[in-house]
């Protein structure tokens, strides 16, 4: 069932509240079958659709980590997560996660809307088809760590990243288009670099089938943000 926009809100259940709850518009469907390993948690189909978190300085700090999981069905280089500065300004500022056919990128811009991308190698088989446990970290100085169900995937150096100022968060679809047909799931942002530990934590809370403790596991670092998007049907 394809909800109206906004009818319910993408709760998010982190420290910001309700400030920060997300719209759902485009063509998306509530009720997918989730992520998570064990319990009954859905997460949201996303074909053309997104998911829309008002702009808040809150959730563009120069630290921070983004964690989700993403289930792509055609990925072909584009945005899945973005909080970039656009397109109101053309010259971008921000950052943005990239899946392709083969691997994800983590994009870092800076002040003159310069970028760095930070590509993982390429997956067994195909990032398509399947659930993967994507996480970033900066820590605001300049280190970018990029992680895959868990595991430290890439590391790069980004020293003159600028936060995006103004623009809203997207996930699914970048904020003018170019969407990344699939699922996502459990969507969480973060002010601070997460450690190696927390981060497996939180993919082993994902995987566990004898415990759902995925998400009291997420909420014990404090997210700004965070977006379960199981949204009723």
């Amino acid at each position: 069932m394809n909800l109206s926009p906004g009818t319910p809100p993408a709760t998010n259940s982190g420290s910001l509240g309700a400030a920060a709850d997300g719209v759902y518009s485009g063509a998306f469907t509530c009720g997918a079958t989730g992520a998570l390993a064990a319990g009954t948690d859905t997460a949201v189909a996303l074909n053309g659709g997104r998911v829309t978190v008002p702009y808040s300085p809150s959730l563009n700090t120069k630290a921070f980590s983004a964690e989700y999981w993403y289930y792509p069905s055609n990925a072909s280089g584009q945005v899945t997560i973005g909080n970039i500065q656009y397109p109101n300004n053309p010259v971008r500022k921000g950052w943005c996660v990239l899946s392709y056919a083969d691997h994800w990128g983590f994009r870092l811009y800076d002040p003159s809307g310069g970028s760095l991308t930070f590509n993982t190698p390429a997956v067994a088989g195909s990032v398509n088809g399947k659930w993967t446990h994507v996480a970033v970290t900066y820590d605001g100085t300049s280190n970018a760590v990029v992680y895959l169900d868990g595991v430290i995937a890439v590391t790069g150096v980004q020293t003159n990243f600028a936060p995006n100022p103004e623009s809203a968060l997207t996930f699914g679809l970048r904020i003018d288009g170019y969407a990344v047909p699939g699922m996502g799931d459990e969507l969480a942002l973060y002010t601070n670099a997460l450690s190696f530990s927390a981060i497996a934590a939180h993919y082993a809370a994902g995987t566990n089938s004898a415990v759902d403790a995925h998400a009291s596991t997420v909420l014990a670092d404090n997210p700004v943000g965070y977006w379960r998007l199981n949204e009723p049907v």
